[in-house]
């Protein structure tokens, strides 16, 4: 018998931070008139701030499938809304940099001068991908994650005001989202430039783990040839999608990164 909470609740999440956003909107003058005095973070709400159901803030909102680079990433519930900005975020920038050095075959290029990058994990070497998940993942853990609602608190980040995506790399604080993010967007960026051939989405959802229901985003890689490649800087995951299905049915607790129609 399928989960009725899980089809309605779990691929769903960028959808129902869209309708929030809307909802709220339409809301915003009937309030306004209602109460007669200022309400905080109604401003946010204003028509000129919020274009459409697919943009936020002038920016198009970062969903299954869809761009990262450009965008914003919105909770399901009100939080800080993540702006994603290459060319406005140094640190990410830098991060990328160091991914190129350490997966730079250093043989070819001694003996040729030409710069090759290592794209797959063949002959025990670390390509591009395994070697942009490790950086992250260290990089992005120098800070207790317990602390990221404290300091996005401490920084006013809230009601969906909008926080570039690279301070919390300048801070190497972040939780799953973050860390996502900053993974997808440098995958995305090595796509942009010739570096890989295949597609990178930022995927969500509510699903059961240890402590019961609770939401979570990774990144979902899919090569050239169709393989799909797990991405989880939060929980330390990192395999191909077969072997998230082989590990669920030996019963072993991994995350349900399965969309729908896997």
């Amino acid at each position: 018998m399928k989960n009725p909470f899980k089809q309605e609740k779990n691929w769903n999440k960028t959808v129902l931070a869209s309708e929030r956003i809307a909802a709220k909107r339409k809301l915003e003058t009937p309030i306004t008139s209602l109460l007669g005095r200022y309400v905080p973070g109604l401003e946010r709400l204003s028509p000129e701030m919020f274009d459409s159901r697919s943009r936020y803030l002038s920016r198009p909102i970062i969903g299954r499938d869809s761009k990262i680079d450009g965008g914003v990433y919105l909770g399901e519930s009100e939080r800080e809304a993540l702006v994603v900005d290459w060319e406005r975020s140094p640190n990410i920038q830098k991060l990328y940099n160091t991914i190129l050095n350490g997966a730079l075959d250093w043989d070819e290029y001694r003996q040729s001068g030409k710069m090759i990058y290592r794209k797959s994990d063949e002959d025990g070497k670390k390509g591009l991908i395994s070697v942009a998940y490790d950086v992250v993942t260290s990089h992005m853990n120098g800070r207790n994650p317990d602390m990221t609602e404290s300091y996005i608190y401490e920084k006013g980040w809230l009601m969906d005001k909008k926080v570039n995506l690279d301070h919390f790399v300048e801070d190497r604080i972040g939780v799953c989202r973050h860390r996502a993010l900053v993974l997808g967007v440098i995958l995305e960026r090595m796509i942009k430039e010739g570096l890989l051939s295949g597609k990178v989405s930022v995927d969500r959802n509510t699903a059961e783990y240890r402590r019961g229901y609770g939401g979570h985003a990774w990144v979902r890689y899919t090569t050239s040839s169709g393989k799909v490649i797990i991405l989880d800087p939060m929980h330390g995951y990192k395999g191909s999608l077969e072997n998230v299905k082989r590990e669920r049915a030996n019963g072993n607790r991994v995350w349900d990164y399965l969309r729908p129609k896997d």
